[in-house]
């Protein structure tokens, strides 16, 4: 993931720490022109529960190319707000297929730009 990043000219920036607020979190965006983020989703959800609270931190959001979050699900409650408010919004899980005598990665991803995307899955990189 790395390589693909330096390869498209992007750049990482590391937060003061783990679990950063929404402020360093906006002034990502707004100073250092952050446009893309993955996140693990308790520190996701976090930040989409404060942009309940704050129209700002949702324009941002909504503004993002991406924001991803792997490791476990949102809410099902917040993962529609968050779809319904138009935030461009990716969950990615990594499965492990056992098949003798190789184990085999596969990155599953969904798209949830509508919520009738909600149960699709596609591998990644596509076959």
């Amino acid at each position: 993931m790395l390589q693909l990043i330096f390869h498209r000219a992007g750049c990482l920036i590391q937060p003061t720490r783990i679990d950063f607020n929404s402020e360093e979190l906006a002034a990502m965006i707004n100073v250092a022109g952050v446009n893309r983020i993955i996140q693990f989703t308790a520190v996701l959800r976090k930040h989409l529960e404060d942009a309940r609270r704050d129209p700002a931190l949702l324009q941002l959001f909504k503004q993002m190319r991406q924001v991803t979050y792997a490791g476990m699900p949102l809410a099902t409650e917040l993962e529609e707000w968050v779809v319904g408010q138009g935030v461009p919004i990716t969950v990615c899980f990594p499965c492990l297929v056992h098949a003798h005598p190789i184990h085999t990665l596969f990155l599953t991803s969904t798209n949830r730009t509508t919520s009738a995307a909600r149960n699709v899955v596609r591998l990644f990189p596509p076959s």
